[in-house]
């Protein structure tokens, strides 16, 4: 007998109620098996927004192909069959390898950096990124230790920012196309809205150009901060400093906070002057608000690119703002990177002789690679925009392999493509609103794959063998080509015999 104080459970049939949901989603769970054969188990909806795709992202597809191309990789001699990859922007040219011959050379490491350091990074690191910098960099401005934040990549560094600047629902202001991470680095977690800025014109030419019309245009309450990419990415251009100086004015006048994301700022490989960093032209304007200056306009850098060193996940903001700067207290205790890692790369920074060297030797990679593959395209008649100069990569017109004019036949396109084992990055995912468009990233399959090309460092299977490649792996079946008519280099290329 229980006594009159006991309280009673829950009726029989919320057990049974229970017993029968778990048994559904035992299920359900049994039932959702991977190729590998195992259970994968279910999670949130926000998370399965950002990796299961969405209605309209690749998320998972371009994870699948990327993963299987990464197995079978493109051997010009063992594996001519295989996949080539040109969706991901590293840079493995030959220029790369001598970084890990001076990582190697480190000094020892002491004892007094095994435990916590600070947040912002060591000083020992954030004094040789300043220096380095002031070098390569800025042309007039200083960036100073105490400015400086560093941490486990440009990605999370910008996601720091946006929790910084913006609540949650609130919107940044993106010139399209751009990077296709940027939606993740601003929303995953910090719940930042992008709101694409479009320009005015469909006309190529005007892919990438900062206009004060087209982000006045674009501009809601909501736009908190507004993000620039120089050198661009996915275009390989770098903005003028007429049109940076305007955007500049227009966005004081609103208030809004302006990051320049300059990760590709030392991978300039032609007419390197253009390039003016933010931080520069800061110091050059004397804009009237100097308190502005001071809290809204910021600078993100890294070496994943202009190194060939994404591994080691080092990226850094400048900021003169003491708000920032206090609130990486805490928000680098997730994103540190390691003390080994610090102290060994701040000795490799450390080393100016070696470090002028290396980034004139991989400009001039870059230029190298560049070239043959733009030359290569221009007689295929494979349109690309613009005039690159910088980066790792074209942007690619491949319209005229369209079924018709839109997204779902772009994916058909993409989905075709990696069929045959070529991967890119569609324009979609790049913000664009025009379909038809691809990233090609050309530093990343380097000459350990093949044998050295004509170009004494520049080692790629993507110019070399990619004609001979698509003669072999025909894209679109016959009956259902556009009448657009590319050149009979480029019909052989993708199959239109």
């Amino acid at each position: 007998m229980r006594g009159r104080g006991h309280r009673r459970g829950p009726p029989r049939n919320v057990f049974r109620q229970l017993q029968g949901q778990r048994r559904v989603t035992c299920v359900r769970s049994m039932r959702r098996r991977s190729e590998g054969g195992r259970a994968i188990g279910r999670v949130s909806e926000r998370i399965e927004r950002w990796t299961g795709g969405g209605d309209k992202g690749y998320g998972a597809e371009f994870a699948r192909a990327y993963d299987e191309g990464l197995r079978d990789l493109w051997r010009r001699d063992t594996n001519e069959l295989g996949k080539i990859l040109l969706c991901r922007a590293e840079n493995k040219l030959e220029s790369t390898t001598r970084l890990v011959q001076e990582l190697n050379q480190a000094k020892a490491f002491p004892a007094n950096k095994l435990g916590y350091q600070d947040y912002k990074g060591m000083v020992e690191l954030r004094e040789a990124v300043s220096r380095y910098a002031n070098r390569h960099i800025c042309k007039s401005a200083r960036m100073e230790p105490e400015d400086l934040m560093v941490s486990a990549g440009c990605g999370v560094v910008l996601e720091n920012c946006f929790f910084c600047f913006c609540d949650y629902g609130d919107a940044c202001l993106v010139p399209a196309p751009y990077y296709g991470q940027f939606g993740r680095d601003l929303g995953m977690r910090a719940g930042v809205e992008i709101v694409k800025v479009h320009p005015s014109s469909a006309s190529a030419d005007r892919f990438g150009k900062l206009s004060v019309e087209d982000l006045q245009a674009a501009y809601t309450p909501k736009c908190k901060v507004l993000l620039l990419t120089n050198p661009h990415n996915p275009l390989g251009i770098v903005h003028s400093k007429a049109d940076l100086i305007a955007v500049l004015r227009w966005a004081q006048s609103l208030d809004l906070h302006v990051i320049s994301d300059e990760i590709y700022a030392c991978s300039v490989y032609k007419n390197k002057d253009d390039f003016v960093s933010l931080a520069d032209l800061v110091s050059e304007l004397e804009l009237p608000d100097e308190h502005w200056v001071q809290t809204h306009c910021h600078t993100v850098f890294g070496f994943s690119k202009d190194f060939g060193a994404s591994g080691l996940r080092i990226g850094a903001l400048h900021s003169k703002n003491s708000a920032i700067v206090h609130a990486w207290n805490a928000l680098g205790y997730s994103c540190a990177i390691s003390s080994s890692c610090q102290w060994d790369f701040a000795a490799v920074l450390g080393k100016d002789e070696f470090v002028a060297d290396f980034l004139a030797e991989n400009a001039r990679c870059l230029a190298q690679a560049s070239e043959k593959l733009t030359s290569a395209l221009q007689q295929a008649g494979i349109p690309f925009v613009g005039e690159p100069s910088a980066g790792l990569f074209l942007f690619i017109d491949l319209r005229g392999l369209l079924e018709d004019n839109s997204f779902d036949a772009e994916r058909k396109l993409w989905s075709r493509l990696v069929s045959r084992g070529v991967v890119l990055n569609p324009g979609q995912s790049c913000g664009m609103k025009t379909p038809g468009y691809f990233r090609l990233c050309f530093a990343w399959m380097s000459g350990k794959f093949g044998r050295p090309s004509e170009c004494c460092h520049c080692k790629s299977p993507i110019t070399d063998s990619f004609p001979s490649y698509f003669r072999l792996r025909p894209i679109l079946p016959a009956g259902r080509r556009r009448a657009h008519r590319f050149s009979s280099l480029t019909q052989r290329w993708f199959g239109f015999f």
